[in-house]
């Protein structure tokens, strides 16, 4: 049967790439086979409670802001209902549907980014934004990653691909603002402080997983 190392999958048949990251496989070929998918239904009531309070929160604020409200106004529902959304994204993945923990963060962070950038463009703190709110996010789940990659091997090994990712996010919006205004904000500074530690933390006590990681995405 073959196999990945990577991944740690066993793959039937005759095929040459693994189906998730695409490394060549190991060992030899036999039959096909599909593995077992059966999922296990935990908790359904109580998620679907939790599904229907939150679409009845967003919709009471969406006609709450759209039409009981007469005069011109900044509807403020939009990004709260974004806002919502992102936590529930959040906290299905990861204690419901048990995914990646970094993976989960770093999309979340992404979310809330835009967020924080559509409020602060529709609300008119889009300096305050950039400035300090956006590296402020990244800094905490950079140290989230960070604390997370040594009180969980697991965690290390199937999320460093977003670990990483997530460096490189705390780093090039330094750059970029150097490069447009000389000196940035000391926000973004302390994020670019964050990111090199986090990087030499992770090649100093985590350099076989990076490395790993770094051979199955590029297949070094």
């Amino acid at each position: 049967m073959k196999n990945c190392p990577y991944c740690k999958i066993n793959v039937g048949g005759n095929k040459r790439a693994c189906p998730l990251c695409q490394s060549p496989l190991q060992g030899y070929e036999t039959e096909e086979f599909w593995p077992d998918t059966a999922v296990k239904k935990k908790g359904a009531l109580w998620y679907k409670i939790i599904v229907f309070l939150m679409l009845t929160a967003i919709s009471v604020l969406l006609v709450v802001d759209f039409l009981t409200v007469r005069k011109e106004h900044a509807h403020f529902s939009i990004p709260i209902t974004i806002f919502i959304l992102a936590v529930f994204y959040l906290v299905s993945r990861i204690i419901i549907k048990h995914k990646s923990i970094p993976k989960t963060l770093f999309f979340t962070m992404a979310v809330y980014s835009g967020v924080i950038l559509y409020a602060g463009w529709y609300y008119g703190f889009m300096t305050t934004a950039l400035d300090f709110n956006i590296p402020i996010i990244i800094s905490a789940v950079l140290v989230l990653n960070f604390i997370g990659s040594f009180v969980d091997k697991r965690f290390a090994e199937v999320g460093m691909l977003y670990i990483l990712m997530n460096i490189i996010v705390g780093v090039v919006p330094y750059i970029a603002l150097y490069i447009k205004n000389g000196y940035p904000p000391i926000a973004w500074i302390v994020c670019l402080i964050i990111s090199m530690v986090t990087f030499l933390g992770l090649v100093v006590f985590k350099g076989k997983t990076v490395v790993t990681e770094l051979n199955k995405r590029l297949h070094l």
